[in-house]
C-alpha cells in the first residue's frame, strides 16, 4: 500500500494507491481517504479533506464544523 499524507496549514488529506490495482497499470488510480467529521450540530459526514480548525466553545469541535463555527463566532 502506498500512502500520501498532506498535513496542510488549512486542510489535511490522505490518498493511497492499492497495490492490486497498480500491479499492471502504467497509471494506477489514486484514491482519497474520506475522513468522517462533524459537519453541524447533529450530523457527521465523510469528506475528502479535514479542515485544520479547532473550535473551543461549550464543546471542542474539529474539522468542517469548527471552521464554520469559528467564522460565525470568532
Amino acid at each position: 500500500m502506498k500512502v500520501g499524507i498532506d498535513l496542510g496549514t488549512t486542510n489535511s488529506a490522505v490518498a493511497y494507491i492499492d497495490p492490486q490495482e497498480a500491479a499492471d497499470a502504467d497509471y494506477p488510480p489514486v484514491h482519497t481517504l474520506l475522513i468522517e467529521q462533524q459537519v453541524d450540530a447533529h450530523h457527521s459526514a465523510a469528506l475528502r479533506t479535514l479542515p485544520s480548525f479547532l473550535y473551543l466553545g461549550e464543546e471542542r469541535i474539529a474539522g468542517a464544523w469548527a471552521r464554520e463555527q469559528g467564522a460565525l463566532l470568532p
